[in-house]
């Protein structure tokens, strides 16, 4: 074990910086949230210039962090920019606040999703499944990637790389579905896309918020710029690449549940992702919709433990964390203790508080902490 001078060695490609960012964003969001858009939106044509403009929101929000990761490629994120920017005391609430209840609640919220849609094809669709199970289940994934990620960082980035790939080729899927549909002439739920559309300023908000959650994350790789072998060149290409390509499989899955289903289904869904398959490909699609959603959710999980585990030795190097955080191990290279720190702490709120809480204090944490500090900072 070495403290934290010793920090973990650069080996990160522009190939692992695209799959961090768009493993990072691509979660539950996308196979969640578009029925609430539509709902806040009223109409086809707007939710989807809603989306349009989360995207490109998201985007300049990205590339202000492009600015400071090449300007400053350390590890850590955030709380370098602060304690450059602004001096210890923002960094330490910062910090602080990310590390001890924004990224383990985070963390937690993703595995429970993951082990709710991973565990659903083997109860049945509508059967009711034991919060007990649940939890034990979402409980292995965040100690299977915290083991994953303590052991090495080379096959933490893999899982993002490979997990990232099987998400583009479950959206490509769907949107193939969605493809099929339409070229069988039902193209009528586009009819007049527009009608009916919001002309409330706080309805379109909301509509813009939910919009906004699916691209949580694009900040993910300033976690880690110090590990990139060339972050210059590799940080804002893999952003950039990564944002795109995130806005472009966001707006076509959109397209896709437009074209298969009709509105008043949509606003009725809890699925949307799952009952757009059933529509198209019957029974199939009770086992490949929970299993694509699953998969989304491991690669996201993984990509928080790996930045959160960054952020936590970096701020003990500054003292704004104990010490005993900073440590590396000596053979494999990662911040280990900071790893298992964040595992415990997810392991406890999943544990300990229910699901609307756990959602409560990531909406109230995230939106505070993250997007009112960091967003003057990048400005």
């Amino acid at each position: 074990m070495e403290s934290g001078e010793a920090t973990s060695k650069r080996h990160l490609t522009l190939r692992n910086g695209i799959g961090l960012v768009v493993g990072g964003i691509i979660g539950s969001g996308i196979f969640l949230t578009p029925n609430g858009v539509l709902e806040q939106s009223g109409s086809v044509g707007a939710a989807l210039c809603i989306w349009v403009a989360a995207g490109v929101l998201s985007m300049f929000g990205a590339l202000c962090y492009c600015e400071l990761g090449t300007c400053i490629p350390e590890t850590g994120g955030e709380h370098v920019y602060y304690q450059r920017v602004f001096g210890p005391l923002p960094a330490f609430l910062f910090t602080w606040s990310l590390l001890l209840v924004v990224s383990p609640v985070s963390t937690a919220l993703i595995c429970l999703t993951f082990s709710r849609y991973a565990i659903r094809p083997f109860y049945g669709q509508h059967a009711i499944v034991p919060e007990e199970v649940e939890e034990r289940l979402a409980t292995v994934a965040i100690l299977l990637l915290t083991v994953v990620n303590c052991v090495s960082a080379k096959w933490a980035t893999y899982i993002a790389d490979s997990f990232t790939a099987l998400k583009l080729v479950a959206i490509a899927f769907l949107v193939m579905l969605g493809v099929a549909w339409a070229g069988k002439g039902h193209v009528e739920n586009f009819d007049h896309a527009f009608e009916n559309s919001t002309v409330s300023m706080s309805s379109f908000n909301l509509g813009f918020f939910e919009a906004l959650y699916p691209f949580t994350g694009w900040n993910y790789l300033n976690y880690v710029a110090g590990e990139m072998i060339d972050p210059a060149r590799d940080l804002p290409l893999a952003v950039i690449y990564g944002m795109l390509l995130v806005i472009l499989c966001y707006i076509l899955c959109n397209l896709a549940y437009f074209a298969i289903l009709p509105k008043a289904a949509i606003l009725k869904t809890k699925a949307i992702a799952v009952d757009a398959m059933v529509k198209v490909i019957g029974e199939a699609g009770l086992l490949l919709g929970p299993l694509f959603v699953a998969t989304s959710c491991w690669g996201a999980a993984n990509s928080s433990i790996y930045t959160a585990g960054r952020v936590g030795q970096t701020a003990a190097v500054e003292g704004h964390m104990p010490k005993v955080l900073a440590l590396v191990h000596r053979q494999y290279a990662t911040p280990f203790v900071s790893l298992i720190f964040q595992c415990v702490l997810s392991i406890a709120f999943l544990l300990l508080i229910n699901t609307d809480s756990l959602v409560l204090s990531s909406d109230f944490s995230h939106g505070h902490s993250s997007v009112g500090l960091s967003m003057p900072l990048s400005a």
